[in-house]
């Protein structure tokens, strides 16, 4: 079992990072944070400290595990969006935290392969991106949040990483997974870009926010699929560089349509 001082420093590197991100997000608009809020920058250490201590097995099962909380991370993205419309930030937070708990718990009892998981993630995520609000003509302002809310994001993330770390000497590498992914930063997040900025870019932010979690499913069933057979290596960089393609080749495609480019002549014609 790691010491005292191994599981600080996993929390605080795990909360540096994070605090990184956040403030390099600051100015970014709310698809773009939405889609950084999903990747798994909780999920990802701690699975690899897993790895390190636990074995590759034990990391692989555990992110199978993970897949079943990334899909009904999705049906709370789509509950808020529709909640956030009609009630206020705690309110629609609960609207859309109950339902999704109670389907984990179903889910978890319900077994099945990794082939099921991701299968059933995709057709979750899938189903949830066609139910999605439509997100506003007009382009979204940025959403700045307060530097004491970055640190308290980072630390939660950090105290979460730790925990993890702690809970993988004790608890099967199920209930680790699916502990692992749950979405402590996209909460606080959305929280955050609805109290700023109203239900409108809280559509824009939670449909970005899908596509990360495609791009985070894709990082868990590749590393659950590949690290049971074959080089530890390999197999996480195959999985960061596919949720990598998955994360922002749309990106990439979008940028290069019209309304892309009109939408980006307005924002600059704006800021002059």
């Amino acid at each position: 079992m790691p010491t005292l001082c191994v599981t600080l420093l996993r929390g605080g590197l795990t909360a540096l990072a994070v605090a990184v991100v956040l403030h390099l997000l600051r100015r970014a608009g709310p698809r773009a944070g939405g889609l950084a809020a999903a990747l798994p920058m909780t999920s990802l250490p701690a699975l690899a400290w897993s790895s390190i201590e636990q074995g590759p097995a034990f990391a692989a099962a555990a992110a199978g595990a993970a897949l079943l909380t990334t899909a009904m991370t999705g049906v709370f993205a789509l509950l808020f969006a529709h909640a956030a419309g009609r009630w206020p930030p705690r309110r629609a937070l609960v609207a859309a935290l109950l339902p999704g708990a109670g389907l984990i718990g179903l889910a978890s009892c319900v077994g099945g392969g990794l082939c099921v998981a991701a299968g059933g993630t995709a057709a979750v995520l899938l189903a949830c991106r066609a139910l999605m609000p439509a997100a506003p003509a007009t382009p979204a302002a940025p959403v700045r949040r307060a530097r004491h809310d970055l640190a308290a994001t980072a630390c939660v993330a950090g105290i979460a990483t730790a925990l993890i770390g702690s809970l993988a000497h004790q608890a099967p590498p199920m209930l680790c997974g699916m502990v692992a992914a749950i979405p402590v930063i996209g909460i606080s997040t959305t929280l955050n870009v609805h109290r700023q900025a109203g239900g409108a870019a809280v559509a824009i932010f939670l449909r970005g926010y899908l596509q990360g979690l495609w791009a985070k499913a894709g990082f868990l069933a590749l590393l659950a699929g590949l690290l049971p057979h074959g080089p530890s290596l390999a197999a996480w960089t195959a999985a960061v560089a596919g949720a990598a393609a998955i994360a922002f080749a749309p990106s990439i495609r979008n940028a290069s349509s019209p309304l892309a480019k009109s939408s980006g002549r307005a924002l600059a014609a704006s800021r002059q």
